[in-house]
């Protein structure tokens, strides 16, 4: 004669501080193999079972020693993604200015802010841009809404300057020359 063995299955489904609970029974005989599987709702994912036991679907022999078992799935709110956003200054112009931040993380759809210096009054800022070498903006202040892991890179240029010089002929005339420094 085989024993019969009860066996509940609770599911625990915690949204902050409330829970809500579904208790789904089944009887199994000595010797059964049981299969107890977990489904997470949409915006939640399966954690644990109350004894510490990760696996999902997981198996139980039941066997003589065993009389009533209950197992409680334990399910958590999923976590947002979290972003990774890198900033740099391209290659080839680190001397020519600095940016403010070099990482960011964050969430689909947050805002970060990205500033870029020049280094001195011989160069500008002349842009962002993605890693497909797109302009992102031509602002040193940049509004960057996340969307997923991303690279930026803001570009430098060198201002170059013009100096005019002029004399009346008849009196004289004027030169300029380049000096190297």
């Amino acid at each position: 004669m085989k024993k019969l063995v009860f066996i509940a299955i609770s599911i625990f489904a915690f949204a902050g501080m409330c829970f809500a609970q579904q208790t789904t029974d089944l009887t199994a005989n000595c010797g059964d193999r049981v299969q107890l599987t977990a489904t997470p709702k949409e915006g939640y994912v399966f954690v644990k079972w109350d004894d510490g036991n990760t696996e999902n679907p997981r198996y139980i022999d039941v066997d003589a020693t065993m009389t009533v078992l209950t197992y409680t799935a334990q399910f958590a709110q999923k976590e947002p993604d979290q972003y990774t956003i890198n900033v740099a200054v391209a290659t080839g112009m680190e001397h020519m200015g600095m940016i403010g931040q070099a990482s960011f993380a964050g969430k689909k759809g947050d805002v970060i802010t990205l500033t870029a210096t020049p280094t001195n009054k011989c160069y500008a800022f002349d842009q962002w841009q993605d890693v497909e070498g797109e302009t992102l903006s031509t602002s040193e202040s940049y509004e960057y809404t996340i969307e997923g892991d991303a690279s930026v890179f803001a570009l430098f240029k060198q201002v170059d300057f013009t100096v005019s010089v002029s004399a009346d002929e008849q009196q004289g005339t004027v030169k300029i020359t380049k000096v190297e420094q």
